[in-house]
């Protein structure tokens, strides 16, 4: 089952769009709870039914997520969900083609816009996700991967 989700999550199409769909987790005050934090997604969940605008840059952050079966659960790794540095923001910056400087050290210098711009983007992955499993479609067929344990699963 992890492998479906990672093969979907790796081949599904959607176009850019607003889309509805019903809540799950309407009236659910532990989930209120875990999304208050970001004001944006808490207050998309309030509703009873959700509108979303699904964007290109929803749809290549999702095409890139490090997704699969890890502990018995299927879902995105909540660790290092982009890629593999220790912070988010730069992995998904390099995702969307965003510029960005590097310090001595390598590591990344992003201005407070960015950031800011790839939190709000990283918190509206949840209702993304939801409409791509509800709306996108992918192709039927084999599908495979080289052996790398990052490497994306195609359509062959």
């Amino acid at each position: 089952k992890g492998t479906i989700f990672e093969i979907y999550l790796d081949s599904a199409e959607l176009a850019a769009s607003e889309y509805s769909f019903i809540n799950p987790f309407y009236n659910d005050r532990l989930h209120m709870d875990r999304v208050s934090h970001m004001p944006k997604v808490a207050e998309l969940y309030k509703n009873e039914k959700i509108k979303f605008n699904f964007t290109d840059q929803h749809a290549k952050l999702l095409k890139s997520v490090n997704a699969g079966l890890s502990d018995y659960i299927i879902g995105i790794n909540p660790k290092r969900p982009y890629g593999d540095a220790t912070y988010f923001e730069p992995d998904m910056a390099d995702i969307l083609g965003i510029k960005y400087s590097l310090n001595s050290k390598k590591h990344a210098i992003m201005s407070k816009e960015q950031l800011e711009e790839m939190r709000e983007l990283h918190y509206e992955l949840l209702p993304a996700l939801q409409v791509l499993l509800i709306y996108g479609s992918i192709k039927t067929g084999k599908y495979c991967r080289d052996t790398s344990y990052y490497s994306r699963w195609q359509k062959f």
